[in-house]
């Protein structure tokens, strides 16, 4: 089994910014060479600068007097013993009369760093302003040989290296940074472009790592931003601290680049049970990365922290295995893994995370409340987990190719929902249209009987029954008004219901809504007003209701006397039937009533041709929507393929000669 415990030691168990202040002077620098005392003993100086470092958080600090090293050791001690590293050295002038600050491992004794002084031929402790009889490069040289760092101080005041002009010094890649008094952007307009690497007389590569190591001469100076810079560690230590100047752009900050970023994070591993039992691993604010050989347990910690926060699989077979593993690792042991998160999404809160196998994800807030937030949508949206055989498995699928790039569209959030909504409006228009199109066709079905209803009743016209029976289609008219009058009512009460159901709900602006609030006396004017609208309308509509009833009791005593009058008519009808003559073997009276059902069955398909207008009309304005639909969808996914393009081309020259899309 592969010895996790190596990663766990959470004091040191990743890289992060430390606080360092790479220009502390002992006790007697400010009145050696300021002229100004600071009113303290040794003893109490290094105690003052102590506490400014604890309470200021600074972590490391470079101990550098001027070509001497005799009146250091009482603050290394109190510093060390305070747990602030400390780095010896000594500021030193090349015979160019620029300075050099020289710095050296943390073990480096007194007694080393006066012989290091001798080799930089300066043997006098106390001539502290003379410069060496060595050249720049000469000291450089030297230095490293005896295992040093080197940076150059004050580089654009006198005595400074942009000050002296002296490009060949400056691109000397022994020389590992520059210091500077504040920001770049306050740079004087020469130096600039040269701290940025953008003078071609003095471009280097790497470029020039640019510190704030501003001259402390008494502990308060040590409140000064440009006294400390920020360098990238793991353990605070001068191997690491060397190792961070190799990549100064990555690790090294200035004072006014350490911004607070407020972005999610998983900070805390840990697994209980199973082939990872014990794993607890503090992660690292910025890029963490887990290296192992086959069989130690990469893809069972990646689908352990996926399993946790409940996010799936994007790939049908590395489900199946990701479910594998975790079936295997915490199903067999009963096992559990939890995450200590801090989440951008919910104002930098942080949780814990908590899914044992074969349950559902526990939630809980920085209180130990369980929370009904999802770990994978509401704490982390937008993160993606991708296991190796899934990686394999998505770059075969074109379809998962072009959806890799969507990350890099511009807008292409916003693009999406716009997508989205058109397909939406075109789903809802197809339903729509289908449904009128149905009805258009019950409505053909109905007119295509008129023809054949005519031609009949012009058969019994033929015969000369007109005359006799032209009451008929009056009264079958009238039989189809009559109920109309009813319905007209029921509408209006419909109506008046809606109305009813739309008045104003106040329990919005209710007294424990308002408590607290501070403009609730106001809120509560508009209550008043809302209520005073809801009161008036309601003694309308009640008036509205009476006058319905009652319009409703007449028109039931007019739909009576219509129902008895036809029945009357009917009668006479039937009177008048008896009297026709018979025609192709009918009587009179089965005549008359093959007359009346063919006329009752036109008067009711006439209406028909109003709706079949009417829905015509519908449909011409649906597909028309349809077609603009169509169209905007096509526009809009040109314009995502126009988009996925030119970020393909971006991509392809950032990732030139290492990967091609």
């Amino acid at each position: 089994m592969y010895d996790w415990m190596e990663l766990m030691d959470n004091t040191y168990s990743f890289a992060r910014f430390w606080k360092c202040a790479l220009q502390v002077n002992p006790h007697s620098y400010s009145g050696n060479y300021r002229g100004q005392e600071h009113g303290m003993d040794a003893q109490a100086y290094a105690e003052s600068l102590r506490d400014v470092c604890l309470e200021e958080k600074i972590q490391v600090v470079g101990l550098a007097d001027h070509s001497s090293v005799a009146d250091a050791e009482m603050v290394r001690r109190v510093l060390t013993d305070a747990g602030v590293v400390v780095f010896p050295g000594f500021e030193v002038a090349t015979t160019e009369k620029v300075h050099w600050v020289c710095l050296f491992p943390e073990d480096t004794t007194e007694q080393q760093l006066e012989r290091y002084l001798g080799r930089l031929h300066l043997t006098d402790p106390e001539d502290g302003v003379r410069p060496s009889s060595l050249g720049g490069q000469e000291l450089l040289k030297c230095v490293e040989e005896l295992g040093g760092f080197v940076y150059a101080a004050h580089v654009t005041q006198a005595n400074g290296l942009l000050k002296q002009k002296l490009p060949h010094l400056w691109k000397d890649r022994r020389l590992r940074a520059a210091q500077i008094s504040g920001p770049v952007d306050h740079l004087p307009t020469k130096y600039k472009p040269i701290a940025l690497n953008q003078n071609p007389d003095y471009r280097r590569d790497p470029p020039m790592a640019l510190i704030n190591a501003k001259d402390v001469a008494k502990p308060g100076d040590l409140k000064d931003p440009r006294a400390s810079c920020f360098i990238k560690m793991t353990r605070p230590c001068f191997e690491s601290f060397q190792m961070a100047f190799k990549d100064p752009e990555s690790r090294i900050r200035l004072a006014d680049q350490m911004k607070v970023h407020y972005y999610s994070r998983i900070e805390r591993i840990r697994i209980e049970g199973g082939y990872l039992d014990g794993l607890d691993i503090r992660l690292s604010d910025h890029l963490n990365t887990v290296i192992g050989g086959r069989g130690t347990g990469k893809s069972t910690l990646l689908e352990c922290i996926r399993y946790a926060l409940d996010i799936p699989h994007k790939g049908r077979e590395a489900e199946r295995q990701g479910n594998e593993i975790v079936k295997e690792n915490l199903g067999n042991a009963g096992g559990r893994v939890i995450l200590e998160l801090c989440s951008a999404n919910n104002n930098m809160k942080s949780y814990t995370i908590i899914r044992r196998y074969a349950e559902p994800p526990r939630v809980l807030d920085e209180h130990g409340n369980e929370s009904a937030l999802h770990p994978g949508k509401d704490l982390l949206p937008g993160i993606e987990i991708y296991g190796q055989n899934e990686i394999y498995e998505l770059a075969k699928s074109p379809d998962a190719l072009a959806r890799v790039l969507d990350r890099f569209l511009p807008d292409s959030l916003e693009q999406q929902e716009r997508l989205d909504l058109a397909y939406r409006k075109l789903k809802g228009n197809s339903e729509r249209l289908l449904k009128a199109l149905e009805q258009r066709d019950e409505i053909e079905q109905k007119i295509a009987q008129l023809p054949k209803l005519e031609e009949q009743v012009r058969q019994f016209k033929e015969q000369g029954l007109e005359e006799q029976l032209k009451l008929v289609p009056l009264l079958e008219k009238e039989r189809q008004l009559s109920p109309r009058m009813e319905d007209e009512i029921g509408r209006v009460r419909d109506a008046v219901g809606q109305l009813q159901d739309s008045l104003p709900d106040l329990v919005f602006l209710n007294d424990k809504a308002l408590d607290g609030l501070p403009h609730a006396e106001l809120l509560r004017k508009g209550r008043g007003v809302l209520e005073a609208l809801g009161k008036a309308l309601r003694e309308k509509l009640k008036e509205i209701e009476q006058a319905i009833d009652a319009s409703s009791e007449a028109l039931q005593q007019v739909v009576i006397q219509v129902q008895e009058a036809l029945e009357d008519s009917e009668r006479q009808l039937e009177k008048e039937f008896s009297k026709l003559p018979e025609v192709a073997g009918k009587d009179g009276k089965e005549v008359g009533r093959i007359y009346q059902r063919l006329l009752r069955k036109i008067e009711q398909i006439k209406p028909a041709r109003t709706k079949e207008n009417n829905i015509k009309a519908l449909i011409k304005e649906l597909e028309q929507e349809r077609r603009n639909l169509l169209g905007e969808i096509s526009d809009l996914r040109s314009a995502r393929l126009t988009a996925k393009q030119k970020a393909v081309k971006v991509l392809n020259k950032r990732l030139k000669g290492k990967l091609r899309i």
